[in-house]
């Protein structure tokens, strides 16, 4: 989250990079600890809709806001994550990701599935200005991206 500014786009855009990339093992860069690698980022990017990170920069996390407040920036924190998601079609990377294989195994499959649902039950906010209305269309395209493959 710091890495990428503490910005949804850029954490998403950083986290399908490595997710994605694929090396040669004859190659003068070879990475050896890329498994590693991928899964801290895996585990980052399956953590962003936390209200750990939503509500990380709160000044004072005790103060007396109202609930319904709260709810509400972290459901905007979480279409912000979906949007980000939709606009670099991160489904089929997250599906491509070695699940048994890897690192954590498919010990990451819950945290995917809370992932998933966190940021398609994100866009559910009243639509009265145009970043609102903008936002809502990128969450329902993330919706429409995760039914194909679902």
């Amino acid at each position: 989250w710091d890495f990428a500014g503490e910005d949804a786009y850029s954490a998403v855009v950083f986290a399908k990079g490595a997710l994605c990339f694929e090396q040669c093992e004859d190659s003068d860069s070879y990475v050896e600890d890329l498994p590693e690698l991928r899964d801290a980022i895996l585990g980052a990017l399956l953590g962003l809709c936390s209200h750990h990170v939503a509500f990380r920069d709160c000044i004072d996390p005790e103060a007396n806001v109202d609930i319904q407040i709260r709810n509400e920036q972290l459901a905007l924190h979480r279409a912000l994550v979906a949007a980000a998601a939709a606009r670099q079609q991160l489904m089929p990377c997250l599906l491509a990701f070695p699940w048994r294989t890897g690192l954590m195994g498919d010990k990451r499959l819950p945290e995917l599935v809370r992932f998933l649902r966190e940021t398609l039950d994100s866009g559910s906010f009243p639509r009265w200005s145009p970043f609102l209305q903008s936002l809502g269309e990128e969450v329902d395209e993330w919706r429409r991206e995760v039914r194909l493959f679902a």
